[in-house]
């Protein structure tokens, strides 16, 4: 439970840490409790957060990077951590009552994510605010 509590408030100072503006890559980073089972990685405050335990995670390529390193990207769109977490979370929330977990698919932000995970020069010619185009 200790170590649960460490990461968690670790994770949170995260977000007053940095911006979005100060990473051109995900960094890897490495918990035992996050992401939540179910999930490989999550993409927080400029690393790519992975659990010890997940079989194959700890090694960001191909179109685990290119997801992840999207919702980068939609981040720095957001100009703060908060302003883009916050903007996800409503986004999902807005759909996931009516769409339950298909909800988290349907997310704008998964949304973008998912449909460019397999184009390896999306990134590079990402325009701004290319999450509206995916309303």
């Amino acid at each position: 439970m200790a170590t649960f509590i460490s990461e968690f408030f670790k994770l949170a100072k995260m977000l007053f840490d940095s911006k979005p503006k100060d990473f051109n890559d995900l960094e890897l980073y490495e918990t035992k409790h996050f992401p939540f089972k179910g999930y490989k990685y999550l993409c927080w405050c400029g690393r790519c957060i992975y659990r010890t335990s997940a079989p194959g995670a700890g090694q960001l390529v191909g179109k685990d990077k290119n997801h992840e390193n999207t919702h980068l990207r939609q981040a720095q769109d957001c100009k703060t951590w908060i302003s883009y977490y916050l903007k996800y979370v409503w986004s999902w929330f807005i759909i996931s009552p009516w769409f339950g977990k298909k909800g988290y698919y349907m997310n704008k932000y998964e949304t973008e994510a998912y449909a460019k995970e397999a184009d390896d020069s999306y990134l590079d010619r990402r325009v701004y605010k290319a999450v509206d185009m995916f309303e």
